[in-house]
């Protein structure tokens, strides 16, 4: 994440457990701050975002982990909120090397050493 600082493709699903909120109508964007509100998915690369930006404050290059794509759910039930975390999980999550592309990274190396 330090190495290679761009922004993340991935939308991080957001519980607004507020009771002044209850539909999208009821939703002031400007009122975002004040809001009660919780992360069902990504909270390891949220984690790792806060950390880069805590230990390079004045980075600029690190500008990218202040504005991220969220989707913002009101209403749901608690089975809904750990299905929706565990799609989010399940969709998200890193994807194993084939023998196929270990083979080929092992002869990119061999070439290139």
């Amino acid at each position: 994440m330090k190495k290679c600082p761009i922004r993340p493709i991935t939308r991080i699903p957001i519980l607004l457990a507020d009771k002044k909120v209850c539909g999208p109508e009821q939703f002031e964007e400007d009122e975002l701050t004040s809001y009660n509100m919780y992360a069902l998915g990504g909270n390891h690369l949220l984690a790792a975002m806060k950390r880069v930006l805590v230990e390079f404050p004045l980075n600029d290059d690190y500008n990218c982990f202040c504005n991220i794509d969220v989707e913002i759910y009101v209403g749901l039930t608690e089975v809904e909120g750990k299905f929706l975390a565990n799609t989010h999980n399940r969709i998200c999550k890193t994807k194993e090397f084939t023998f196929k592309v270990r083979g080929f990274v092992h002869y990119i190396k061999y070439i290139f050493m």
